[in-house]
């Protein structure tokens, strides 16, 4: 499977989830080793599929939120000197702090005093 692959997988996850995406990438001209490409394809990968399972929030919310019912998904690939950045955005419902704090102190991460402690941004 290779880079140029991204949106039948995005197509087939939308579809199989009911949940429309625009999905387009930018920067897929930029060369990288095979063996570079090879390591990103799982992550990259991860990243699409928790944009479309939990990012978009579904059409009553985003409804609710005057969003259209389809979500915008871009992918992009950037050069900033020697390196190359990869970069997924949405317009989907965001992280919820609360819903993160809750599961790390289910899974032992944290305690329930400490993550009452944390900021939003932690």
């Amino acid at each position: 499977m290779c880079i140029r692959d991204r949106p039948r997988i995005v197509r087939d996850l939308a579809r199989q989830s009911k949940k429309p995406v625009n999905f387009s990438m930018s920067g897929m001209d930029i060369e990288l080793d095979r063996s570079i490409l090879d390591e990103l394809q799982a992550p990259v990968i991860h990243m699409l599929r928790n944009a479309v399972d939990h990012a978009h929030e579904g059409g009553a919310a985003r409804e609710a939120a005057r969003k259209p019912p389809t979500m915008t998904l871009v992918l992009r690939a950037l050069r900033d000197r020697d390196r190359v950045l990869i970069e997924l955005e949405d317009d989907g419902g965001g992280i919820d702090p609360e819903r993160v704090r809750k599961k790390a102190v289910q899974r032992g991460l944290i305690d329930e005093v400490r993550a009452r402690a944390l900021p939003d941004a932690a």
